[in-house]
């Protein structure tokens, strides 16, 4: 039973677990097919979502494509209805253009599609040329005008314009639009026709202007030469009114065509500046004397304020930039009628090798409105024409100095006011000398106690004044008037601390300067009296007139350089007796002291100089030194010479013939020994390129002609050392003795051209040497305006540069500046191979050189002393020894000798036959021993000798 009752209970068990299994497993099934019914609405639900979702997006695409359709319709209609020609180009293959391509090139609808772009190029060259810059486009957008060619061949110009699709891959290909410029190009091309006609024609109108100018002045130096020597003849007053009346209108119309002339070489590119080494003092100097006369009627003040900061000497064109000074100067001294004109010069900047100076013309004339500045520069123009017709001028003046400004690299610029003046100011940058330092060398210890009034009516010349004065040390005190003065003099004296010197203005109200000076010197209150320096912006000779009787202790001239000023002061207040010190540093202007050339004793010195003028002069200055002397013509003459003679110095001429000095030099410095030799260039090529050529060649130094005595003196103290004298145990052979009475000479013509004054200053006021000069020059020029002719005819351009430049410094020994200034222009011109302006100058030199040749010949103007004749044999016998005895010795003292035998022969002159055969004899002799030919000359010297019945007991002409 339990058993039953067990096993019954298991199967319920067994029933129970497997109902309930059943019903779990129901409950199971349910759940997976709620969630499977739950994931089925999710995938429909998805589905139909995405379903929603595809369709919006077949409509976005339908919406997109229809746009995209849109786009492409507008750009084709932009494509085709631009006027501008575009085309896309892969590997250089036209694959898409407009019609704006195929209207601009030619072509049917579609035909250029597929070609290659060489179709619009006229030629495989220009379009492999195309090709290098296609490369580029990928780093630079391509802009320009381009040749191309149209289908027919029409060459057409177009603006181009280039860009890649992708910059970093050009297989992707390019666009490209072109627009058509043909038209544009040509008119271009005709501009630049028309502007190439236009700068020929102004060149052909400034060359025109340039040989007519010089065709003009020499016709035009001959009325004024003539109305000169007429003015100087007996003529009743009438006459004088006329002539000079004549004088004034052709030194006029000689300033407008000299403005004409510069005008038109710069207009045409002739006008070469030069840079070499000038002092701002000379510049002033001149400056100061133009202006002067210009306002010396007029009364108007003219004042310097010049820097004492600036350097000297400054390198740079002294000649253009005094030029545009005195334009300057000229301009405000035209259209000042009182008050005053300041001329500035100021320092702005100062570099290593460069100063860059600031100059100011500033005056109180009629001024200018905005109209008349606006014109100022312009050439051929004043600033109205009642300014041209009231002042005359041609309007030149201003457009030149622009030009010289702007070529020195600077500018120039005015203000002005109607009625209240005018300030012109011009900045350039200028070259420093190896001088550094101040312009002026102040010995302050000498000055800086020392008292002085100036005396003067004009504000602003008494300001600048005192400044000046004030930079060196000077104690100063200004008054406006006499009376002043004379208070300001008696309260100093009575204070114990008198006045050292005053500068007396001379024309002031009340008391003028020579009153004042008067009661100053006459005032026994004073108990030292000044010394008076009287200045003033009239002619001297007025001033010294009205001085007559009263003691003045000098004179300056208006307007004030402080430079003169200084030396003007040390003169007055230290005499040369006085000193015990230099009053300023010693500088290259410096003369040497006679008593250093002592030192030059035995020293031997070789001139090596072919044209006879420079040797004359050179050997009377070397006469100076206590020093011998040999004469070399040529290079090969000097190369020769310095093998067979010891020399302590060699002056060595550049241009000469067979061998010039440049070649000369370098042969004597390849030679054994001769390393040390001093050689210094004597030439007159003076600009800095030639001072380099002469170093290179192995030159020690740089004399320039014409030469100047002291920078002789300085050149023979500098390079020869106190050794030389230690060489030769006795001094040199004593010169030869001068004449005993002095020569006869005609008096000098007056000759158009030619200042005498500037001549004797050029050969130390030697009047015996410059007779020699006339002479040789007359005898070596003689024939030369035919050589030139000829020259020119033949197109020989070297001839006309050697001989223009023999002419330069010969020219200038004479005095005759404006020949010397032509044929330097010529020389220049040669050298720079501009042969058309040498040849344009070469009508001027030629009548200016014959009609000096023609007015030395007229006059004659051999000394009368020197017309040979007979003379006691005992007398010349000597001479004639000592003469040949040099010739022997190519001593170049044999010029002494011979001067002495002419005047020795000159005492008895005769008029027969004998005595011109004698003439002709002796005149031999002098050319013989003037070219250096001295064997030649000691055959003429026996020749003279038998005519004059020489013996040779007396005289022995054979060694």
């Amino acid at each position: 039973m339990i058993a039953s009752a067990l096993l019954s209970a298991g199967l319920l068990g067994v029933a129970a677990f497997g109902v309930l299994r059943s019903r779990r497993a129901a409950r199971a099934a349910l759940n997976h097919e709620q969630r499977y019914r739950a994931l089925l609405a999710q995938m429909q639900a998805a589905t139909t979502q995405a379903q929603a979702q595809t369709q919006s997006a077949l409509e976005t695409v339908a919406r997109l494509e229809l746009a995209l359709a849109q786009s492409l319709r507008e750009q084709n209609a932009v494509l085709e209805h631009t006027p501008v020609s575009v085309c896309f180009v892969k590997e250089r293959v036209i694959v898409r253009c407009n019609t704006g391509f195929e209207k601009l090139f030619g072509y049917n609808k579609g035909e250029p599609v597929g070609q290659s772009t060489r179709i619009l190029y006229a030629s495989d060259e220009e379009w492999q040329q195309a090709g290098a810059g296609y490369l580029t486009i990928a780093e630079n957008t391509y802009v320009g005008d381009a040749k191309f060619v149209r289908k027919d061949g029409t060459p057409i110009w177009c603006a181009d314009h280039g860009a890649a699709l992708d910059p970093n891959d050009l297989s992707a290909g390019t666009v490209w639009t072109a627009l058509d410029v043909t038209e544009r190009k040509h008119a271009e091309e005709a501009i630049r026709a028309a502007k190439e006609a236009a700068e020929e024609a102004s060149r052909m109108k400034s060359e025109f202007l340039a040989n007519m100018s010089h065709e003009i002045r020499t016709p035009m130096n001959g009325v004024i030469g003539m109305s000169r020597l007429a003015l100087k003849t007996d003529l009743d007053p009438k006459q004088r009114n006329y002539v000079e009346k004549i004088a004034i209108s052709a030194e006029n119309l000689l300033g407008i065509i000299n403005g004409i002339l510069d005008f038109s070489k710069v207009e045409a590119g002739k006008v070469v500046l030069e840079k070499v080494p000038f002092r701002l003092d000379d510049i002033l100097d001149n400056l100061s004397s133009l202006i002067a006369l210009k306002t010396e009627a007029s009364g108007v003040e003219v004042v310097f304020r010049v820097s004492g900061e600036i350097p000297a000497p400054l390198i740079g064109d002294p000649l253009r930039l005094g030029q545009i000074l005195v334009n300057l100067g000229s301009n405000a001294a035209k259209f000042t009628e009182r008050g005053e004109i300041v001329i500035g010069v100021d320092l702005l900047a100062l570099r290593e090798h460069s100063a860059v100076l600031q100059f100011s013309v500033t005056d109180t004339g009629i001024g200018m409105t905005e109209a008349q500045l606006a014109k100022l520069f312009q050439s051929f123009s004043q600033a109205d024409g009642s300014i041209t017709r009231k002042y005359g001028g041609t309007g030149l003046g201003l457009a030149i100095s622009k030009q010289l400004v702007e070529m020195m690299g600077g500018t120039i610029a005015v203000q002005s006011h109607s009625g209240s003046g005018s300030r012109f100011e011009f900045t350039v940058e200028l070259g420093v000398g190896q001088e550094n330092g101040a312009q002026l060398r102040t010995a302050k210890l000498s000055l800086q106690e020392r008292r002085i009034l100036v005396v003067d009516d004009n504000a602003v010349a008494t300001e600048v004044l005192a400044e000046t004065l004030a930079s060196f040390g000077l104690e100063v005190s200004t008054v406006s008037s006499g009376v002043a003065a004379l208070d300001a003099l008696v309260v100093a004296s009575n204070s114990g601390r008198p006045i050292d010197l005053v500068l007396m203005d001379w024309r002031m109200p009340g008391w003028d300067g020579i009153e004042t000076t008067r009661h100053i010197r006459g005032d026994a209150r004073i108990a030292a009296t000044p010394a008076i320096l009287m200045v003033t912006a009239y002619s001297r000779d007025d001033v010294v007139a009205a001085s007559q009787g009263l003691h003045l202790d000098g004179f300056l001239a208006k307007p004030v350089n402080p430079s003169l000023l200084y030396d003007a002061l040390m003169d007055t207040l230290y005499p040369p007796f006085m000193r015990t010190e230099p009053a300023y540093l010693p500088s290259p202007s410096i003369a040497p002291a006679p008593g250093h050339l002592t030192r030059l004793a035995g020293a031997r010195v070789l001139l090596v100089e072919d044209n006879a003028i420079n040797r004359e002069v050179a050997l009377e200055f070397l006469a100076q030194a206590p020093i011998e002397v040999d004469v070399a013509g040529n290079g090969l003459e000097a190369v020769a010479s310095v093998q067979r003679t010891h020399y302590d110095l060699v002056l060595m001429d550049i241009q000469m013939p067979v061998m010039d000095g440049l070649q000369a030099t370098r042969e004597i410095r390849a030679m054994a020994g001769f390393a040390s030799l001093p050689i210094v260039a004597l030439t007159a090529h003076a600009m800095v390129r030639d001072q380099d050529a002469s170093r290179e060649a192995g030159m020690n130094g740089h004399l320039a002609k014409p030469i100047d005595p002291d920078d002789l003196m300085r050149v023979l103290l500098t390079w020869i050392g106190p050794q030389a004298a230690s060489r030769s145990d006795t001094s040199p052979p004593p010169r030869s003795a001068r004449p005993a009475e002095p020569l006869e000479h005609k008096p000098l013509p007056q000759l158009a051209g030619v200042d005498w004054q500037v001549a004797l200053e050029r050969i130390n006021r030697n009047p015996a040497l410059l007779y020699k000069v006339i002479r040789n020059f007359r005898q070596d020029h003689e024939q030369s305006p035919q050589a030139l002719l000829t020259a020119a005819r033949d197109g020989d351009l070297k001839a006309i540069g050697r001989i223009a430049h023999g002419l330069k410094s010969a020219a200038a020994y004479l005095g005759a500046n404006a020949l010397s200034w032509l044929a330097s222009e010529v020389e220049q011109a040669v050298r720079r191979e501009a042969n058309d302006e040498a040849l344009a100058l070469l009508p001027d030199l030629v009548e200016t050189l014959a009609a000096l040749i023609q007015g030395l010949a007229q006059w004659g103007g051999e000394p009368d002393g020197l017309q040979p004749g007979t003379a006691d044999p005992a007398v010349l016998a000597p001479i004639m020894q000592r003469l040949a005895d040099l010739l022997r010795r190519d001593d170049a003292r044999a010029e002494d000798a011979l001067t002495e035998l002419q005047a020795a022969l000159g005492h008895t002159p005769e008029t027969s036959a004998a005595s011109t055969s004698n003439q002709s004899r002796l005149a031999a002799l002098r050319s013989a021993v003037s070219e250096i030919e001295y064997r030649q000359a000691l055959e003429h010297l026996q020749q003279l000798a038998a005519t004059l019945g020489i013996q040779p007991g007396g005289f022995h002409a054979q060694e």
